[in-house]
């Protein structure tokens, strides 16, 4: 009775002890979810064990051959680590292949980690990233890796058979789930290979490179521009930022470096958000007076922030900072970059903020997307931030652009091309106001146009009009001068602005005489039939846009202008072609011929002035016109002195050789005027312009 007794309490023992020890975790048998099977195109690795520890217990794990107790299921969820931040999880599952897939190039595709990673396949290590071992404990760094596939050889995988999975990490904060391991044939694992890392790293890298030319060129022209636009300065800036913020895409740095990577893309994303509110308020033209202010503010802010982040001593210290501070200042910044684009456009009628303010919006959604993804533990097929910043980048750069077009678009009209360009480099807008500078005024008008008109067939004249104006035009801008406006049958130009010009009355003197020379070409080949005269003047003008915003003309006014009108007009008394004024005598008669015609009081005006007739460049003279030229003012001086008798002996020596020279008939008829009636005692040799 007793030994029964004690026979049946031993195999309660021997029972006991198997239920017990069977209840030990074992490696995890292969799923009918784990098998790769003919007509699969890709086998999701999954029903993973997890075992979670410190880095001290990798040896044991290690001779143990990854067995050791303390084993659970695994569902993906996010890793629990210690507080120390010494962290060791070992991920286990098998997996079967059929012989179907021997002929077959297989890879493992692995989708990145964000943390040190050994993963073994069958007892053989296949990847390792991240590790770096030192005399006292395991540390390590890594970057923001690619994904990719490897290649599982003929040998490495047991065909029909079980095959052991081992993936090893060593995180320090991080709480990232297993991220995908599957298999599947080379071509279909290089592809989601090839488009996962497309999105989320080899655009964003050619985005970077993009990002630093923009951020180089515009910095140049700011520099060019005399350093006077800072939006060109401010997009720099961001542009740099952006290349900076996202330095660790890509790369996967086994060294202790990589800290110092972490707090420089940390603290550029941060000041990514600042650069882009100066932007906006630079652009936005609100609160003048207390732009200095708010900039001033939001700079000492933005590098607070930044400075914040960078001294934190290790990546999981610098991304709780950025947790953190992000709350307190991209949130207040993204407002402001909403602000302040919605009051410009409601206050100032700026509708160019409006792209702006649709990219900031974008801007705060994709942020707001990728926060909760993240916190979410959720591995999107990529992230939208980085695209965001780049779609606000490239609108930046359009609306840069767009305004330069525009300012050339307004100047290009009466400006040549080439000085357009200048002044968009020297950074002269189209804004309302003017300056007082000196330049040489033009005047053209077209010879008894009255008459022509009531002569010419209306589709002739518009043909004719157009060929003269165009001949004039072309040649007005080919000497670099600035077409005002055209008036009837009038041209009004000037030299020496928008950019100065040290030689404005002799480019507009040489402009003159080739437009003659072009216009009498045109006149012998009947493509027109109009002559026109010329009056040139160089003096004090207002010179700057006026208008209203919405329609501007860059012009000039002043004298000057009048003086240059009275003088193209008087060409109808001397019947000449081109007269200028004193002034403009001055400043070319070193590289001009010129005829002295008369001293002059214009209609309007009560002093008297010298006019001449501009003849030819200086070396084109022939010897009659010399002779002319010279005997004319020998007997204009001796008519200012009422020697009528031996002025009109020099004129009629002028009519001998030349006798279409009207100045000089002119001048005999008030000769013979003047000996029968005398001139009053005071007179002093000057005529008086009654009539334009």
């Amino acid at each position: 009775m007793v030994k029964g007794r004690l026979f049946f309490n031993l195999l309660g023992l021997m029972l006991l002890g198997i239920i017990v020890f069977g209840c030990k975790p074992s490696d995890p048998v292969v799923s009918a979810s784990n098998n790769f099977v003919s007509g699969m195109d890709r086998l999701y690795i999954g029903d993973f064990l997890i075992y979670s520890g410190r880095n001290s217990d990798r040896e044991r794990m290690l001779a143990a051959n990854f067995d050791l107790p303390g084993f659970a299921p695994y569902n993906r969820e996010k890793l629990i680590n210690n507080e120390d931040d010494d962290n060791y999880h070992v991920f286990k599952s098998n997996f079967s292949v059929s012989k179907d897939f021997e002929d077959k190039e297989l890879t493992l595709y692995i989708d990145y980690f964000d943390m040190p990673v050994i993963i073994h396949i069958n007892d053989i290590t296949i990847y390792r990233k991240g590790l770096k071992q030192e005399t006292k404990r395991r540390v390590y760094s890594t970057g923001y890796q690619v994904a990719l596939d490897v290649p599982l050889a003929g040998e490495l995988i047991n065909y029909d058979e079980e095959n052991s999975l081992v993936v090893e990490v060593f995180p320090l904060y991080e709480t990232n789930s297993m991220p995908e391991l599957s298999i599947a044939e080379y071509k279909d694992n290089a592809q989601k290979v090839f488009f996962k890392n497309f999105f989320n790293t080899y655009l964003v890298i050619a985005a970077q490179f993009l990002a630093i030319l923009v951020a180089l060129y515009h910095f140049v022209l700011f520099l060019s521009r005399g350093c006077k636009d800072k939006k060109y300065l401010i997009f720099s800036f961001l542009s740099m930022s952006f290349a900076l913020a996202y330095a660790n895409i890509g790369f996967s740095f086994d060294s202790n470096y990589y800290n110092a990577i972490i707090k420089i893309t940390r603290s550029f994303q941060l000041l990514c958000f600042g650069f882009y509110s100066l932007y906006i308020i630079e652009s936005s033209g609100l609160f003048p007076k207390q732009k200095k202010y708010i900039v001033t503010g939001i700079i000492i802010f933005s590098l607070t922030c930044a400075a914040f982040v960078a001294l934190q001593k290790d990546k999981h210290m610098v991304n709780l900072a950025f947790s953190v501070i992000s709350n307190i200042y991209i949130i207040p910044l993204l407002l402001l970059c909403i602000v302040f684009p919605v009051l410009s456009i409601i206050l100032k009628k700026d509708y160019m903020l409006a792209p702006l303010l649709f990219t900031t919006l974008i801007v705060s959604v994709a942020s707001l997307r990728d926060m909760v993804l993240l916190s979410s533990n959720i591995q999107p097929l990529f992230w939208y931030v980085p695209y965001a910043f780049l779609t606000l980048i490239i609108v930046i750069y359009a609306i840069l652009v767009y305004e330069e077009s525009k300012l050339f678009n307004h100047f290009k009209r009466y400006v040549p091309a080439d000085l357009v360009i200048q002044l968009i480099n020297r950074n002269i807008t189209a804004d309302l106001g003017g300056e007082q500078q000196e330049l040489t005024v033009f005047f053209s008008d077209i010879s008894k146009f009255t008459s022509i008109v009531e002569k010419m067939e209306p589709e002739k004249l518009i043909k004719d009009l157009c060929v003269y104006f165009e001949s004039i035009s072309k040649t007005i801008l080919e000497n670099k001068g600035t077409i005002d406006k055209f008036i009837g049958d009038s041209v009004m130009a000037f030299w020496g602005a928008p950019l100065p010009m040290e030689n404005h009355a002799e480019k507009a003197c040489h402009t003159a005489i080739v437009i003659q020379k072009n216009l009498r070409y045109l006149l012998q080949q009947e493509k027109i039939e109009f002559v026109t005269r010329i009056g040139i003047h160089t003096g004090s003008v207002i010179v700057g846009n006026l208008g209203y915003k919405e329609r501007l003309n860059y012009t000039i006014i002043g004298d000057s202008v009048n003086v240059s009108s009275r003088i193209e007009s008087i060409n109808k008394i001397y019947g000449t072609e081109i007269i200028v004024s004193d002034s403009t005598y001055k400043e070319c008669k070193d590289n001009f011929e010129f005829r002295l015609l008369d001293r002059v009081s214009l209609l309007g005006h009560s002093g008297g002035m010298n006019i001449y007739e501009l003849i030819s460049f200086k070396d084109e003279i022939d010897l009659l016109q010399k002779r002319n030229c010279e005997l004319y003012e020998e007997g204009l001086q001796h008519y200012f002195r009422q020697n009528w008798d031996k002025a009109m002996n020099s004129f009629n020596e002028i009519i001998e050789y030349s006798p279409n020279d009207t100045p000089s008939r002119l001048m005999i008829d008030r000769c013979l005027q003047y000996k029968d009636n005398p001139p009053p005692e005071e007179w002093n040799g000057v005529f008086i312009q009654t009539a334009k």
